[in-house]
C-alpha cells in the first residue's frame, strides 16, 4: 500500500486504463468506483496483468447516499486518498423536444451534482494539502452543444460553470479544482489518444499554477 491514492468515479472504457497506469506510475493506489460491476472488474483484471492493483467499489452517483458509502469504503480500505477524478457520464439520446425530462434530471444528478456531491465529502476527509486535487472531466460540449445530446450538453455546460466557482472556494481550503476539457472522440486510434489524455490528467493533477482548465481537442 502506498502513501497516497487516487479515486476514479466512473472509469469508462476508452481511457480508464491509461489513466489508471498513468498514476500508479506516479505511486498512488488506484481507486475505481462505478456502477457497472463488470466493466470494473475487467478493468481491474487488466491492471493486476500490469501490476497495478486496484480497488473497486460499486456506486451509482446519481444516488447521493450511494455516494457517501463509496466514499467511505474508499477511506476504510485505502491510503490516504489525494485526488478525486470524476468521470461519470450519463448520455440519453434526445433533443429539446423528445428528452425525457426524468433522463435530463438524471444527466444533471449524475453528471453535475454528483461531482459537487462527492468533491464535498472529499474535502471533509482531506487535511490541507497542497499536493490534493479534484478533477473534473469537463467536455466540448459546454461551447458547442449537441442538440441530439441534450442531458449531455446541458451537463457539460453546468459542470464547467460549477469547475470554476468552485476553484476559488475550495483553493481556500487547500484543495485545487480542475477540469479537463475533452473536445472530441477518445480512442487508441485517436483522434486524442488514451495515453496522451491520462498524461494530460496527471499534469492537471501535478500542476501548481492558479490555471484551472486544461483542454484537449482533436
Amino acid at each position: 500500500m502506498g502513501e497516497r491514492a487516487v479515486l476514479i468515479a466512473g472509469p469508462g472504457q476508452h481511457f480508464a486504463y491509461e489513466l489508471a497506469s498513468e498514476f500508479a506510475y506516479h505511486g498512488y493506489d488506484v481507486a475505481l468506483a462505478g456502477r457497472n460491476t463488470d466493466q470494473l472488474d475487467a478493468l481491474a483484471s487488466r491492471l493486476s496483468e500490469d501490476g497495478v492493483p486496484s480497488f473497486l467499489v460499486k456506486a451509482d452517483f446519481s444516488d447521493l447516499a450511494s455516494v457517501e458509502v463509496a466514499l467511505e469504503r474508499c477511506s476504510q480500505e485505502l491510503p490516504p486518498w489525494s485526488s478525486l477524478i470524476y468521470n461519470v457520464k450519463h448520455s440519453p439520446t434526445g433533443d429539446a423536444l423528445t428528452t425525457e425530462l426524468h433522463e435530463l434530471e438524471h444527466s444533471l444528478g449524475s453528471n453535475v451534482l454528483g461531482a459537487l456531491y462527492l468533491s464535498r465529502i472529499a474535502l471533509q476527509a482531506w487535511e490541507r494539502d497542497k499536493e490534493a486535487s479534484i478533477l473534473l472531466s469537463g467536455g466540448g460540449y459546454k461551447d458547442a452543444p449537441d442538440p441530439n445530446k441534450l442531458g449531455l450538453s446541458v451537463s457539460k455546460g453546468a459542470l464547467h460553470s460549477m469547475a470554476l466557482a468552485m476553484e476559488p472556494v475550495f483553493r481556500d481550503q487547500g484543495v485545487a479544482v480542475k477540469e479537463v476539457v475533452i473536445d472530441g472522440v477518445v480512442r487508441p486510434e485517436g483522434p486524442i489518444y488514451p495515453e496522451e489524455l491520462a498524461k494530460l490528467y496527471w499534469y492537471a493533477h501535478s500542476n501548481n499554477s492558479s490555471e484551472t482548465v486544461f483542454t484537449i481537442s482533436a
